[in-house]
């Protein structure tokens, strides 16, 4: 969706309360239930240094025509500063469709995203989990090279002179390094979702126990995995105050379930009328079709931001156009409610 709205970031709760967030070297967790904000930060971070598209920091004719219709429609600056050593950023999401752009292939990368297409049709969930997301396990592993700098999908003369006027310094304001610089940073957005057996112990007890990738990698992750709460060493973001002592206590058995229902709804996320009202549609209809107001609605970002709707992309009932004109107009976005989504609703409607 061009021209992300991130102002409601520095809404957060979570973030009035804390202020400022210190990721320190090595592994960082953010934890925090679900609405917490968890997801939107990472994607917050992700959408800043230009990594969201391509998985790593790269500039793209789309990244830059979405920073001109921020700032056209007076959302110019990001809702908060980040101080940082320059380097490219890697972000892992095991939902994210490489060589889609705001539903369709995406003509920078149009062979990934026909790659994309083809392999989800033929795709378990776990398959494709560990399709999008084993790259990065193979970087932070030492089995593949990481980026060496920001890379580009276009050339410098390519940008004509009104986005360049546009940008101004932008680019180069966000890419400079404000801190010496040490370790890599990869965002990790929920990798374990769907992974195999054998993956999910490579990544709880090979990568995250590994001293070469905390020498190496800085890693800011969100996981709703019990596997996350006692990793030794981490520094832990919370979001909630209270709310990993609570998990912890319940792995440990000192909770009775009852109790553990009873902290999940003191820390409840409250959501705007018209969130609700979203959310509740989709649970009664299955699915919502996008459209151009649809898919630019402030509610529809958020709700997929904090992990509560999931979107997919398919082919329109049209079939009378050829290949080339369907990557352009013959896909749309799909809602569905997520299994987040429908955990909110369960515990909190009326």
């Amino acid at each position: 969706m061009r021209g992300h709205d991130l102002s409601y970031i520095s809404e957060l709760p979570a973030l009035e309360e804390l202020g400022e967030i210190e990721f320190k070297p090595g592994i960082n967790i953010i934890i925090g239930p679900n609405g917490s904000g968890k997801t939107a930060i990472l994607k917050a971070l992700g959408t800043m240094f230009a990594a969201k598209q391509y998985g790593e920091s790269c500039l793209s004719m789309d990244y830059l025509m979405d920073f001109v219709h921020r700032k056209e429609e007076g959302r110019f600056d990001f809702p908060f500063e980040v101080l940082h050593d320059g380097q490219a950023v890697l972000y892992a999401d095991p939902d994210r469709q490489l060589g889609f752009s705001h539903g369709e292939v995406d003509r920078e990368c149009e062979i990934g995203g026909l790659q994309e297409l083809l392999s989800m049709n033929k795709e378990s969930s776990g398959q494709r989990s560990s399709r999008r997301v084993n790259p990065f396990f193979n970087i932070l592993l030492g089995k593949a090279e990481k980026p060496q700098g920001l890379g580009a999908v276009f050339k410098p003369e390519e940008i004509n002179e009104t986005y360049r006027k546009a940008i101004g310094g932008y680019v180069e304001n966000v890419f400079t390094g404000k801190l010496p610089k040490t370790q890599m940073t990869v965002l990790m957005d929920e990798v374990e979702k769907s992974l195999s057996l054998m993956n999910q112990v490579i990544l709880w007890q090979k990568i995250m126990k590994d001293e070469n990738v905390r020498k190496n990698f800085q890693i800011i992750m969100v996981s709703h995995s019990s596997e996350a709460i006692d990793i030794e060493g981490a520094n832990y973001i919370e979001l909630k105050k209270g709310y990993l002592e609570g998990s912890r206590k319940v792995k440990a058995g000192e909770l009775s379930i009852e109790e553990a229902i009873e902290l999940e709804r003191n820390i409840k996320k409250k959501l705007t009328k018209e969130e609700d009202e979203l959310l509740i549609k989709l649970e009664s209809e299955s699915s919502l079709d996008g459209n151009e107001e649809i898919d630019n609605s402030k509610e529809i970002q958020h709700l997929i931001d904090i992990g509560y709707i999931d979107v997919w992309t398919k082919e329109s009932e049209d079939k009378t156009m050829n290949l080339l004109d369907a990557m352009d107009t013959n896909i749309l976005n799909v809602y569905t409610l997520s299994e987040k989504g429908s955990q909110y609703l369960n515990m909190y409607k009326d």
